[in-house]
């Protein structure tokens, strides 16, 4: 069943410094209810609380908790695009193929960083759909950034082949980048670029 979108959009942006700045502490005090105790037993009532904004105020910027969880998604979206964007700039389409996974682990190392508290809340509900939706989101946004630099650098290569070659890539470094609290996180990151370096040589020989 789709969920109705008029119930997940902002219902105010916010203008003034110090409304963008309650957003803010709105936005924050959601990732921390959502961690602590899980999307679905988690209320407005709390997350205005934490917040110390009044119940009034929160509806002025979003009409339920699935609302905030969108636009929690939105800014994680956003600063993942600011990310690669950096990481893929146009001198990387001509960098060794190592040099760029180096990059693009060090953006989604930042990423993750960034985000961490979103992401221990979604650890704590992890059959929400809300919540897989913008995980799938981003893991796309990684694929079609990939997929395009090997475009360059693979133009012989069927474009299904391409697309199913980059979309083995990042679901391989997605799921060890799931292990980031584990100990082993920097030795199975650079597993990871060891794997899909070995994956992905032989098409990138044959350019």
């Amino acid at each position: 069943m789709r969920a109705n979108t008029h119930i997940l959009e902002v219902r105010k942006f916010p203008q003034q410094i110090r409304s963008q700045r309650r957003v803010e502490k709105i936005l924050a005090a959601a990732i921390e209810v959502f961690r602590e105790v899980g999307f679905e037993t988690a209320t407005t009532n709390e997350i205005s609380a934490r917040a110390e904004v009044s119940i009034g105020s929160l509806y002025q910027f979003y009409p339920n908790k699935s609302a905030i969880l969108n636009a929690l998604g939105a800014r994680c979206l956003t600063d993942l695009r600011a990310l690669l964007d950096q990481a893929l700039s146009e001198d990387s389409l001509e960098i060794p193929f190592e040099a760029l996974l180096d990059r693009v682990f060090s953006a989604l190392h930042m990423f993750s960083i960034q985000n961490d508290g979103l992401f221990a809340a979604i650890a704590k509900s992890p059959t929400l759909g809300e919540f897989i939706s913008a995980e799938q989101q981003f893991i796309d946004e990684i694929i079609r950034r990939l997929e395009f630099n090997l475009e360059h650098r693979t133009p012989n290569l069927e474009p299904k082949k391409r697309h199913i070659m980059a979309k083995t890539c990042v679901i391989c470094a997605h799921a060890l980048f799931e292990t980031r609290q584990s100990e082993h996180h920097g030795a199975l990151m650079l597993e990871a670029k060891t794997i899909i370096m070995a994956y992905l040589e032989p098409v990138l020989q044959n350019r």
